[in-house]
């Protein structure tokens, strides 16, 4: 009876953490992938711009991953309640927390200029439209981009979080290659957009399902 119970908290365990391994696995593989495509269409100066660029909003992504991480324990109470209890969480927490991204997330694009003279120096000349660019994709909170990640995980529905993160990459994987020639790193950081977006639309209609 233990080996058999023993079995079953494996087999749970290994369905709710499996596709989300899954999907950090994808997601910690973007930038590789990115840098990668550049590596053939790019010079090493755009790449060392994007770097510049990219580093700043890494600082912005772990303000966020520290915001949904706290939001997790808090979805998976709500596991058992009504969809409507959950939904009406949901709202807030994306609320509360659009009060906190979108402001820096739109000073940062204001500012991209200022920001970059002042971490890398004046040399760094496309830095601060990579970064707009990049900035643009925490934009996409207001529809509940990341913040579904704590719904789908809170409530056991990991393998949509896997979807999700699934999609952003398959649509990477195919727009970068396509849109770097012509528009260099600006074409990858769009290929980006895109596939953020339509993985954020995805979840949307998954999560109002």
């Amino acid at each position: 009876a233990r080996s058999t119970y023993g079995r079953e908290i494996v087999r749970i365990l290994a369905r709710y953490g499996l596709p989300v391994y899954v999907a950090v696995v994808l997601n910690g593989f973007l930038l590789q992938y990115q840098q990668v495509v550049l590596a053939f269409f790019s010079s090493d100066v755009a790449i060392g711009n994007f770097r510049a660029s990219y580093n700043f909003v890494v600082l912005l992504t772990l303000l966020v991953t520290a915001i949904v991480t706290a939001l997790l324990p808090a979805f998976s109470k709500l596991e058992s309640f009504s969809p409507k209890i959950v939904s009406t969480f949901y709202n807030k927490a994306n609320k509360y927390t659009c009060m906190v991204i979108i402001p820096i997330t739109i000073a940062s694009i204001v500012f991209s200029v200022p920001i970059v003279e002042l971490l890398y120096g004046a040399e760094y000349v496309s830095a601060p439209l990579f970064l707009s660019l990049n900035c643009t994709s925490f934009l996409l909170l207001i529809f509940g981009f990341l913040i579904l990640t704590s719904v789908f995980n809170g409530v056991g529905k990991t393998r949509l979080t896997m979807n999700m993160n699934l999609i952003n990459f398959v649509l990477l994987l195919v727009l970068s290659p396509i849109l770097a020639p012509f528009f260099d790193v600006v074409g990858v950081i769009v290929a980006y957009l895109i596939s953020a977006v339509i993985a954020t639309l995805y979840g949307v209609y998954v999560a109002r399902r």
